[in-house]
C-alpha cells in the first residue's frame, strides 16, 4: 500500500514522505519482510499546490473581469477567452470560441485589422495599445480601449498573443458629445457677432445659413424673411438648392 506523512529532520525541517510498501512472503504465503521505501515529495507536494492557487486565480479572472481578454495561437485562434469575452462575441460558453478568430465573429472591417495587429505583434515581439471600433453584422458597433502583447513559451518563442481589450464607448459617445456642444456654441456665438455687426439683411440671412448649417447635419438650409411691407415671407438664403427649385419647396 502507500501513504504520505510528514518527517522531521535533524535541522527542524518538515518534509512531506510519500511512500510505497511491499510485503515479501514465504512459500505459505506468511509475510517474512516489508520493504518500505520513502521519496521526499515536499518540493513537487508545494508545486502541485502552487499550480492550483495560480489556476484559481487565473479562473476568477476569466470569469468575472468585465473586460475581454483572450489567448491566441500564431494564426490568430482563441486558445482561451474571458467569459466577458465570449458574451461579446455573442457565445454563451467560452469554449464555443476556441479555434475560431476574429473573421468568424466581426466584420472584415474590425477583424482585418486586428489580424494585421497580431501578426506585426508576432514579428516584431512589440505590444500593441490603441483605441478599435468593432464591428459586427446585425449589432451596434462599440469602442475598445486595447492592448495587445506577444504570448512566449519557457523558451522565450513566441507562440501567440494575448490581450485585453475594455469598452469605452459611452466614454467615446460622451466626448462626440462635448465635441458637438462646443461647435454648436461657436456657430451661434459666431451668428450673435454677426447679428451685432450686419445690418443688411440679405447679408444676416447668409450668416443665419453658415450658422445653422454648421448646427444642423443638413445638405438642404432655405432661410426665409417676412417682409413688412406686404406679410409675404420671401427666400433671403439658400444653401443646397439650385435657384428654381426653391419655389417648389415655399
Amino acid at each position: 500500500n502507500s501513504h504520505e506523512n510528514h518527517w522531521m529532520t535533524v535541522t527542524g525541517d518538515l518534509r512531506l514522505i510519500s511512500w510505497e510498501n511491499t510485503c515479501l512472503t514465504d512459500d505459505r504465503g506468511a509475510v517474512t519482510h516489508v520493504i518500505a521505501t520513502g521519496i521526499d515529495i515536499t518540493e513537487r507536494k508545494r508545486a502541485a499546490e502552487e499550480l492550483q492557487y495560480e489556476l484559481g486565480l487565473m479562473r476568477a479572472l476569466m470569469e468575472n473581469v468585465p473586460a475581454q481578454v483572450y489567448f491566441k495561437d500564431r494564426e490568430s485562434r482563441f486558445i482561451r477567452i474571458s467569459s466577458y469575452g465570449a458574451k461579446t462575441l455573442g457565445v454563451s460558453d467560452p469554449g464555443q470560441a476556441i479555434g475560431k478568430t476574429d473573421f468568424d465573429f466581426f466584420t472584415d472591417e474590425h477583424a482585418q485589422q486586428a489580424y494585421e495587429d497580431e501578426r506585426e505583434i508576432i514579428r516584431t515581439g512589440q505590444a500593441h495599445s490603441g483605441e478599435e471600433k468593432e464591428t459586427r453584422t446585425g449589432l451596434p458597433d462599440i469602442w475598445v480601449s486595447t492592448t495587445k502583447l506577444p504570448l512566449r513559451d519557457a523558451d522565450e518563442r513566441i507562440i501567440g498573443t494575448f490581450g485585453i481589450s475594455t469598452d469605452i464607448t459611452d466614454r467615446r459617445n460622451a466626448e462626440e458629445a462635448l465635441r458637438e456642444r462646443a461647435r454648436v456654441f461657436a456657430a451661434l456665438a459666431q451668428f450673435a457677432a454677426a447679428v451685432n455687426a450686419i445690418r443688411d439683411p440679405g447679408r444676416l440671412a447668409a450668416a443665419l445659413v453658415d450658422t445653422v448649417s454648421a448646427v444642423v447635419p443638413s445638405d438642404t438650409v432655405v432661410i426665409t424673411m417676412l417682409d413688412r411691407g406686404d406679410g409675404q415671407y420671401r427666400v433671403s438664403a439658400v444653401r443646397g438648392l439650385a435657384p428654381g427649385a426653391v419655389g417648389a419647396i415655399i
